[in-house]
């Protein structure tokens, strides 16, 4: 292969890798709900640090592909049920907790003064939870980014090609994270908080009932 040729399919190579970050960024999912429960509950901090949670769970994935591990869950397939049915129990108790929060009477006083106590790094924490047990975050690498990391391509290529998709995602779910912070998206949350809160944890609920039922369909 001539040295023009290798460099026209490495330019395609990060051309889809590009296109598998930014399908990885819009397609809606329980950690965009969560980043937008966050981000207005909270503010802008703990949106950022819920995105940056999201991101290191991404970057654990992209490891585990490149590092070829990715070979073990398909050769177990049972090892994705039991992340399904870990992924699902977690959404479901977030979605239960943002329901039963939506019902306190003191909600839109929480609204506005409970990112005092509650800490950042939670956010992190469940950011990183709830994209690291999504099956269908797992499942979309393994079949979408596994085809685009070649054992004959340097390992320093494919970290290229994972930090090309790993920079699309932290970038836009913080950016959304500073934009759904603002000041006008928080005083339209705390005036509708509860209705906001519940349909958020019913969200979270719903993604939570599909992922189990896909346990045993």
């Amino acid at each position: 292969m001539t040295k023009k040729a290798m460099e026209g399919g490495s330019v395609m190579f990060l051309i889809d890798a590009v296109i598998i970050g930014l399908v990885a960024a819009f397609l809606p999912g329980p950690d965009f709900v969560l980043l937008v429960k966050n981000s207005l509950q909270y503010g802008r901090r703990h949106g950022i640090y819920t995105a940056l949670g999201v991101s290191a769970a991404v970057l654990i994935q992209i490891f585990i592909i490149i590092s070829g591990f990715s070979i073990v869950i398909q050769k177990f397939p049972f090892l994705l049920d039991v992340i399904r049915a870990a992924g699902s129990s977690y959404l479901i108790y977030l979605g239960y907790t943002a329901v039963r929060g939506a019902s306190r009477p003191d909600n839109k006083i929480n609204a506005t003064a409970s990112a005092r106590h509650f800490p950042a790094k939670s956010s992190f924490y469940k950011g990183f939870m709830c994209n690291f047990f999504n099956p269908n975050s797992i499942l979309f690498f393994l079949s979408v980014f596994s085809q685009l990391v070649e054992g004959s391509v340097p390992m320093l290529v494919n970290w290229m090609y994972g930090g090309v998709i790993l920079t699309l995602v932290a970038g836009f779910y913080t950016l959304f994270a500073v934009g759904i912070s603002q000041k006008t998206c928080r005083t339209i949350y705390i005036k509708y908080s509860r209705s906001i809160e519940r349909s958020l944890g019913a969200v979270l609920i719903g993604f939570a009932l599909t992922i189990a039922y896909s346990i045993f369909a």
